[in-house]
């Protein structure tokens, strides 16, 4: 029997339109790659700036106790003048060169005898 195709009317698809579709196809391929790298690079500076923020809070907190640290430094250097101030008192000019002199020669600082001299003179 013999068959005669019917015609419809319609074009017949050419190869223009399979290579068109066949040149998307490998342009999508390779733009799903590029968003895959694209993403995993996000990735790794969503991990980095996780670490950051991590390093940066604990050196916030070193310097909160740095700057309580200096603070009780102060105070505590405020009391030792007091106390060295209320110590003169009770020491007298000649024992404090005396004992500075000592000091000195025991160190074999030669410019602190000099100035353990020099009060001596003034004294």
């Amino acid at each position: 029997m013999y068959v005669e195709p019917i015609p419809t009317g319609l074009p017949i698809l050419d190869q223009s339109a399979a290579t068109h579709c066949g040149e998307l196809a490998v342009g999508c391929t390779e733009a799903a790659g590029q968003i895959e790298r694209a993403t995993d690079q996000m990735q790794r500076q969503i991990s980095d700036l996780a670490e950051l923020d991590e390093i940066a809070s604990a050196l916030e907190l070193d310097q909160r106790h740095i700057a309580e640290s200096a603070d009780e430094a102060k105070l505590l250097s405020a009391q030792a003048y007091d106390r060295l101030g209320k110590g003169t008192d009770r020491v007298g000019h000649d024992d404090f060169v005396a004992l500075l002199f000592a000091q000195a020669v025991i160190a074999k600082d030669t410019a602190l005898v000099f100035i353990a001299g020099r009060a001596t003179r003034r004294g």
